[in-house]
């Protein structure tokens, strides 16, 4: 199996060794997702000992316990990087940093408007998010909640220039609250929006899956596209 990820720039093995069951569960689920392949170690001691520089070690808090008290390491000697999950909120921090989501990324969000709210949502050249939504706060949670996990220095929200007017005074609100929010904010010429991601572009995309859904594409070309600053 290809092990392997992103950590600052650099293509890196990962290996993990998580004794929580939900932790490694929740692990497991999101590296599938973001397309992160990793290998699980089976006897801890022995790999430590033999662990190269370009390793990422995942582990949680009893893995810890067990690289102190039994293999009788300290953690600041092993080879290679240490993570360690405290918690399920950590567990996608981990993933996206793998993927080169790290520090104060910019995160950009491109909007499609229809029958609901279709967005992506990107940093770096990684898919972080895409789906509908109902309504806009349920769009407003679902960035603020992303905003809040990467903690970026600067949010580009660009919503697509609706050609059925029903939609234009959506696409002003969303604006209007993104800037209450302090994002920037652009509208942008859809026209042709879920036709430009070729097959040039699409591999450059890391992350989640790249849609075939023809409105979360046209949000996912609107994301990367220009558009005049609201």
């Amino acid at each position: 199996m290809r092990v392997g990820g992103r950590v600052a720039g650099e293509v890196v093995n990962i290996k993990v060794f998580i004794y929580n069951p939900k932790l490694f569960r929740e692990f497991i689920r999101l590296a599938k997702e973001y397309g992160i392949t990793f290998s699980v170690i089976n006897d801890l001691c022995s790999e430590l000992n033999t662990q190269s520089k370009d390793t990422l070690l995942v582990i949680d808090s009893e893995a810890t316990r067990v690289i102190m008290t039994e293999c009788r390491i300290n953690l600041r000697n092993i080879t290679g990087k240490v993570v360690t999950l405290r918690g399920v909120h950590d567990v996608k921090r981990v993933i996206l940093e793998t993927l080169g989501v790290g520090g104060k990324p910019v995160i950009l969000c491109g909007i499609d408007l229809g029958k609901e709210i279709a967005y992506a949502i990107l940093s770096n050249d990684v898919l972080v998010d895409l789906g509908y939504s109902k309504d806009i706060d349920e769009f407003i949670n679902k960035l603020k909640s992303v905003v809040s996990e990467l903690e970026p220095k600067r949010v580009i929200v660009r919503v697509g220039e609706p050609s059925d007017r029903r939609l234009i005074n959506l696409a002003f609100e969303i604006l209007s609250r993104c800037l209450l929010e302090g994002f920037e904010t652009y509208l942008v010429n859809e026209a042709r929006s879920s036709k430009e991601l070729s097959n040039y572009l699409v591999p450059s995309i890391k992350g989640l899956a790249v849609p075939k859904d023809s409105n979360l594409r046209a949000a996912l070309a609107l994301a990367l596209r220009e558009g005049k600053r609201e």
